[in-house]
């Protein structure tokens, strides 16, 4: 079998708005930059530079894609990032949830801007690994460590994938 791929949800609300008022700063210390550099203000040169190079890094972080194959599930991420590979061998529980943004602690990673994707930890799921652009499209995984997605169509998602580890 060929793998299938999912696209992630459209980013929540919340998160489009935070991640837009962000670029938007970025956008106007951008423009403002050559009269910061001619008024000799270059600390708030670098603070616009550095700016820009997380909300890079944070585009490149979010899911692309996910794919499911035969023994393993992949979140596609862009370079420099690696993709993360779960096997499907131990998957014991896949299902459909709601991360609510308020009940995640963010353990390492980035929250907020295009995606949450890293480690974090709630009341109700402990630990996991999310890659997600809708909290409310949440799709829960676990095979020993515990995983959240949100591919655009949910419920379908799940239910491929656990037809496809009824096979394995």
């Amino acid at each position: 079998m060929d793998s299938q791929t999912y696209r992630p949800a459209p980013m929540s609300v919340g998160l489009a708005v935070m991640s837009g008022i962000i670029v938007a700063l970025g956008l106007v210390g951008l423009a403002a930059m050559p009269l910061l550099i001619e008024k000799g203000q270059g600390v708030i040169a670098i603070i616009v530079a550095m700016l820009w190079l997380v909300i890079l890094v944070s585009w490149q972080a979010r899911p692309k894609c996910y794919e499911i194959g035969r023994d393993s599930l992949v979140i596609v991420r862009s370079f420099p990032f690696i993709d993360v590979v779960i096997p499907l061998t131990d998957m014991h529980d896949a299902r459909t949830a709601r991360v609510g943004a308020l009940m995640l602690w963010k353990i390492y990673g980035i929250n907020g801007l295009f995606s949450n994707t890293g480690w974090f930890r709630s009341r109700e799921f402990g630990k996991f690994f999310a890659s997600i652009t809708d909290g409310n499209k949440a799709v829960m995984l676990s095979n020993g460590k515990k995983y959240a997605i949100s591919p655009k169509y949910p419920d379908e998602f799940v239910a491929d994938l656990k037809h496809i580890i009824n096979q394995v």
